[in-house]
């Protein structure tokens, strides 16, 4: 088993936020608006390429519905 770095974590939580956002059928803009985020910042966290503030992800978090069990099971099943 890997050991999940940051960049990894973020990585992994980008693309969650992204699969939930699109089973949600949301576009980011739709989401954008929901959060009062930039769009631009949505889209550069779900594709790794950036991380995002403790708050930011919470507000994504509580957007998508996404469960904090949710969160936790990513941490504990690295690569």
């Amino acid at each position: 088993m890997q050991h999940l770095t940051y960049t990894n974590l973020n990585q992994r939580l980008g693309e969650f936020c992204k699969n939930r956002r699109k089973t949600e059928g949301l576009s980011v803009r739709e989401l954008a608006e929901k959060t009062k985020m930039h769009h631009g910042t949505i889209t550069k966290f779900e594709a790794g390429v950036t991380d995002i503030s403790f708050s930011n992800a919470i507000k994504l978090f509580m957007a998508l519905e996404i469960d904090f069990n949710d969160i936790i099971f990513i941490i504990k099943t690295s690569d």
